[in-house]
């Protein structure tokens, strides 16, 4: 009789665990609940020669811009026949494409990054080949060539591209990666008027080092934070060949110093590092794996970027859309929630998923029906997408199919809408003034310790499916032990 008690305690025991264990699997499952449906991709913009590298993002009114790098067939290859294109959506109807900025002598015209003030100018910035320009004009006037500044020119006669830019109040931040030297700053602080002299804030350590993809976010509280790929001399002794590593480092006083770089993951398989905040300390930090790594990874920090979480998958290498390689910034924004929303890319299809309660969600395409061949079938791609949000709920979503066609498509989150607010008219300003004060002389920049042997590598994408089976050996001993137990007189 006692061994029975025993054994029936037992499987109560056994039950209430059982129970827990689908509890928390099933609370995981509601977690990575359905990431939405996406309206079915719409038509922007297609040419036989080069349209690439879109750009989106959404102004208090409620209308959406959007930009990229044309190049027309006939001479794009000289960079002479290059431009950059914008439409905009108004109360759901799409304005027809029209090309508003071209590079001063008929330079290049690629990479285009865009940023939105409080008071509604749009400041555009954009790689000339050699050279670094940047240009604004308030939103409402964004489709019109004449609405644009002069462009005023960063760095000239020196390799330059990849910019970002961002502006918060006054405030406007460039960035950008300058062959054989580094990652360089400046900054304006009256809305693009007038800009600091241009200084390396990460200088390459050799002269066959690159750092580059470099991009910049500002938090709550006015902290910059940066990050960026290190693409480091074949010669060293790195466990690949082209060794990337990523690099964050930070700013308390507005770009005048910096901390010290830390090292984001020690192995030299990933790139593309994106940084994102949210409210005074929340700091995110996106990226992707390169090809035969594959895979989109993320660290978090809660506290401005002084501790940051494990490595966390977003998307396993290996699976159904964790292909992908380095085919662009992860797109990441976050809503008033502090939901995260990521689009990325696993060629031939881009995809979505929702960070929600410290889980990601499955990713869904976003993509249907798109090839990726473009117009002639020349390349076959879907890169760089880019992602915005407006309205308090509706996400936007932009991407090039084959370098050749612009596409949009765009999701509505179950979070409230905010009104739009109808922008004023003002007055253009001047022409943005360069400060022509010599910029600083490069300093050392103190390295991170880079590994040289093999890197343990990341957590598996398996580790769930092993942690099931252990639960699962777990379980069946249990039941094993209990129906041995009542057996016993």
């Amino acid at each position: 009789m006692v061994g029975r008690e025993k054994g029936w305690r037992a499987a109560a025991v056994l039950l209430l665990a059982a129970g827990l264990w689908w509890w928390r699997g099933s609370g995981q499952a509601a977690a990575r609940q359905d990431a939405g449906i996406w309206s079915p991709p719409q038509f922007l913009f297609e040419t036989t020669g080069r349209a690439s590298e879109p750009e989106i993002i959404v102004d208090n009114a409620g209308t959406v811009h959007v930009f990229w790098a044309y190049g027309n067939p006939e001479n794009e290859a000289d960079g002479t026949g290059q431009s950059l294109y914008y439409a905009q959506q108004q109360n759901g109807v799409w304005s027809d494409p029209t090309d508003i900025l071209v590079s001063p002598g008929g330079r290049v015209a690629r990479m285009p990054a865009v940023a939105l003030d409080e008071r509604g100018y749009l400041h555009l910035a954009w790689s000339g080949g050699n050279a670094i320009y940047y240009s604004r004009a308030y939103a409402t006037e964004a489709g019109a060539p004449q609405g644009w500044a002069e462009p005023a020119a960063f760095t000239l006669y020196v390799a330059a591209y990849e910019p970002d830019v961002v502006a918060v109040g006054d405030d406007v931040y460039l960035l950008w990666t300058e062959a054989s030297n580094g990652l360089v700053f400046a900054r304006s602080a009256d809305g693009g008027r007038h800009w600091t002299p241009p200084r390396t804030i990460f200088a390459a350590p050799g002269a066959q080092e690159l750092a580059r993809w470099g991009r910049l976010a500002v938090d709550g509280a006015g902290r910059l934070h940066v990050a960026l790929s290190l693409v480091r001399d074949n010669d060293l002794a790195a466990p690949r060949a082209d060794p990337i590593y990523m690099v964050y480092l930070r700013s308390e006083n507005a770009g005048s110093t910096w901390t010290d770089p830390w090292l984001i993951a020690p192995e030299p398989d990933y790139g593309e590092v994106t940084v994102i905040t949210h409210g005074a300390n929340d700091v995110h930090l996106f990226w992707n794996g390169r090809a035969g790594t594959h895979g989109r990874y993320h660290r978090q920090s809660p506290d401005g970027g002084q501790t940051w979480s494990d490595v966390e998958t977003v998307v396993a290498a290996g699976s159904p859309l964790g292909l992908g390689g380095l085919t662009g910034f992860p797109a990441v924004v976050v809503d008033a929630r502090g939901d995260l929303h990521l689009v990325s890319t696993s060629n031939p299809q881009n995809f979505y998923t929702r960070w929600h309660n410290g889980t990601w969600s499955d990713p869904v395409v976003i993509s249907d029906g798109v090839r990726g061949a473009g117009v002639t079938g020349a390349s076959v791609n879907m890169e760089m997408p880019s992602l915005a949000l407006g309205q308090g709920n509706q996400l936007y979503a932009v991407f090039h199919d084959g370098q050749e066609r612009i596409w949009t498509t765009g999701y509505t989150l179950d979070l409230p809408a905010v009104p739009p607010h109808p922008l004023a008219t003002v007055t253009p300003m001047p022409a943005a003034t360069i400060t022509t004060a010599p910029p600083p002389a490069p300093t050392n920049t103190p390295m991170p310790t880079f590994p040289r042997a093999a890197p343990a590598p990341l957590a598996s994408p398996y580790a769930s499916l092993l942690w099931g089976l252990a639960s699962a050996g777990i379980f069946l001993t249990l039941a094993l032990l209990i129906a041995r137990a009542r057996h016993i007189p």
